[in-house]
């Protein structure tokens, strides 16, 4: 499945409106004498059915108002949590039919517009119109279901763990000086997977992703930075010859696998965890870093991809410390390139602020390891060709300054 079909939804500038308003359907008079409610991840209506029971699928309860017009609820994996409302789930029709449903959030708001993917086309963004109702908590829009067929809906293109294996097999075969291999495990047993260069070299980078399960967005972006990285030509070998590179890419396998909003599979923001330090994920990390400090090794700079409402990066302020000038330098050196090739939509924004008792990975990059340590967020519908120049320029400027002398 390549990107591009990942990731049509670009095309919804154009196709996708949300409304906010209240809809009057003008469905025909009930003919249930009562809504039909099923709780769990499987409801079957009988000539149609939703079912969320497969990685990455979020999917609460059902309840059919009447024939064709249905109610999904969306709930969270606990509480409280960031308001990401994530949604996956297949709809198997029997008959040739449009419905319409009805996304409830409960206390949360609408968050991520709907991706369709089918068997024949792969995913597309929806083309119809999403009505948002009680202050964004209700998502309505009509759906036409061919007969005997299975669509998937979700929030955004499902990126998943084999996806990620598999984009990291590609990216080391044939490649010797890039080693693919098991980091450890996640709390439920899952391997997470590490690409690794120049292990042996003084000064090493590290970048991870997917602490938060549904940012794909920066999913994207990491896979085009890291193939950037591993490139094999000039920039890029001189950059491996003098740093060495940890990247993880797929750090809360179990959140991803449960179609969780934000946590890991106990309950808890991993991005919360680095500090406490209870789980297993965030501990493969730190004990990563630990192992290289006691060899001598200097970690130079630590980067998190995530995805928001908008492409920004959250870094500390500048300061006189030895990298302390590099995520002002990097944030310029991203935007002036983005001005001279002319790419749509506006700058990188920046966000220095620094909040060193929050228990962020950034803060316990910068606070614990005295180097920069970055957020790299992406909007949930940023498009892919932005995602992907970002991606790549981020990387080559980063390259370049690193390998300047200062």
């Amino acid at each position: 499945m390549g990107l591009k079909h990942l990731w049509m939804r670009r095309a919804r500038a154009a196709s996708l409106y949300l409304v906010v308003s209240v809809l009057a359907f003008g469905l025909a008079p009930s003919v249930v004498a009562k809504p039909v409610v099923i709780n769990g991840a499987h409801c079957d209506f009988g000539s149609i059915v939703f079912d969320g029971r497969f990685e990455g699928g979020a999917l609460a309860a059902c309840q059919e108002r009447r024939p064709g017009d249905y109610t999904l609820a969306i709930r969270p994996e606990g509480t409280p949590i960031n308001p990401s409302p994530w949604y996956a789930f297949d709809i198997t029709s029997t008959d040739k039919q449009q419905i319409t449903i009805t996304l409830d959030y409960g206390d949360y708001k609408h968050r991520y517009s709907p991706d369709i993917w089918t068997k024949e086309g792969g995913w597309r963004a929806f083309d119809g119109k999403v009505h948002l109702k009680a202050g964004g908590a209700l998502a309505s829009f009509r759906l036409d279901l061919a007969e005997s067929r299975s669509v998937r809906l979700a929030g955004q293109p499902l990126i998943g763990l084999e996806d990620t294996k598999g984009w990291m097999i590609a990216l080391s075969d044939g490649r010797d000086e890039i080693e693919l291999a098991q980091l450890g495990s996640s709390a439920q047993g899952r391997p997470i997977y590490s690409l690794q260069t120049g292990a042996d070299l003084p000064d090493w980078l590290l970048v991870i992703g997917r602490q938060h399960p549904p940012e794909t967005t920066g999913a994207i972006a990491m896979q085009s930075f890291m193939e950037r990285l591993m490139a094999d030509e000039p920039l890029a070998n001189d950059f491996r010859a003098q740093f060495g590179i940890l990247a993880v890419p797929m750090l809360n396998p179990d959140g991803v696998a449960a179609g969780n909003w934000r946590f890991e599979s106990s309950g808890l923001d991993l991005n919360r965890d680095w500090g406490p330090f209870g789980k297993p994920e965030s501990r493969l990390i730190r004990d990563a870093i630990a192992e290289r400090k006691a060899s001598g090794k200097r970690l130079i700079v630590g980067l998190d991809f995530h995805s928001t409402n908008k492409d920004v990066l959250y870094t500390q302020p500048d300061d006189d410390t030895e990298f302390g000038w590099f995520a002002g330098a990097w944030h310029q050196a991203i935007n002036k390139r983005m001005a001279t090739e002319e790419v749509a939509g506006p700058p990188m924004q920046r966000d220095a602020g620094h909040n060193i008792k929050l228990p962020t990975y950034k803060t316990w990059i910068n606070v614990e390891h005295g180097a920069p340590g970055i957020t790299v967020e992406f909007g949930d519908e940023t498009e892919l060709d932005r995602l992907q120049f970002i991606g790549r320029v981020a990387a080559e400027e980063l390259m370049q300054l690193l390998l300047a002398p200062q």
